[in-house]
């Protein structure tokens, strides 16, 4: 996920939370670079980093994929471990297949 210096940068300017920081395209331009396939988890109800941080993110990264988890707060890995283990696993496992 988006370490916390980014996560303010990342949010679109109608955001609700917080205006775009100065020299957010800047730093969506180099994220728009990003060539590798990207597994994005969020839980829809994290009350720390909003869900359209992670729906920007998707938006910039071409090859990255969007998994929400519902009833889900910010620790993802630990409040839905075992969906949250499988989903990488199975990420991993599609990209040493390629």
């Amino acid at each position: 996920m988006c370490p916390t210096s980014c996560r303010r940068r990342l949010l679109p300017p109608t955001s609700t939370t917080r205006p775009a920081e100065p020299g957010a395209h800047d730093d969506e331009e180099q994220i728009k670079t990003l060539a590798h396939e990207t597994m994005i988890i969020h839980g829809r109800d994290d009350a720390i980093i909003p869900l359209s941080a992670s729906l920007r993110l998707h938006e910039l990264i071409s090859k990255s994929q969007l998994h929400v988890f519902g009833e889900c707060g910010h620790w993802t890995q630990i409040e839905h471990s075992a969906r949250f283990n499988q989903l990488l696993l199975n990420f991993f496992l599609e990209a040493s297949a390629k």
